[in-house]
């Protein structure tokens, strides 16, 4: 009777262990980049026609670290995946100002469902509002920047890693990985 009563209550436990680890994702498509990604429903989407461009970041954070994933569409001409990669990188400069970048990994091509990609992993300055009001100093922080090819066009992921949340930077790795291209 013990026996059967310890299996009963470690099976609830581990129901309910499980039920509340898991998250529900929704899958988002945007006609406007051809592009189809799972996000968790604990993470916003912001889809602008403007830029043609979305932003995704976790719902609320706990910690002060900003974890987001920017996708849009390049403007650039260039055909070759290292160029244009490294094109974004200089222009990500110029659009946030920074004075510096740090490479971490070199570029990489590889695929992503199928699609060509190249990626570079950077570290950029980053200054929080509590930093900025007690000196100038800054962190650095983690940024994977890709170009895909989606066949007629090129897609720019950027993601700004948590430096101190690696299970943020897990969900937003899985986001990125969900990415499937359409025409």
């Amino acid at each position: 009777m013990k026996k059967n009563t310890f299996l009963f209550l470690f099976l609830l436990f581990f129901v309910c262990l499980v039920s509340c680890k898991s998250t529900t994702h929704e899958t988002y498509s945007s006609d406007l980049l051809g592009l189809q990604l799972v996000i968790p429903s604990d993470w916003d989407f912001e889809e602008t026609d403007r830029f043609l461009s979305l932003m995704i970041s976790p719902s609320s954070s706990e910690n002060k670290d900003f974890v987001s994933i920017n996708i849009f569409q390049n403007s650039n001409v260039e055909r070759d995946l290292s160029n244009a990669l490294e094109e974004e990188v200089n222009h990500l400069k110029d659009r946030w100002s920074l004075d510096e970048i740090a490479f971490v990994k070199p570029i990489e091509e590889s695929t992503l469902n199928g699609f060509e990609v190249a990626k570079v992993t950077i570290e950029a300055p980053v200054q929080s509002q509590n930093e900025e009001r007690k000196n100038n100093s800054s962190t650095f922080q983690p940024m994977d920047v890709m170009v895909l090819d989606a066949g007629d066009r090129f897609i720019v992921i950027i993601f700004r890693k948590s430096t101190i949340n690696p299970d943020l930077n897990d969900e937003g790795q899985n986001i990125i990985n969900s990415i499937r291209a359409y025409p």
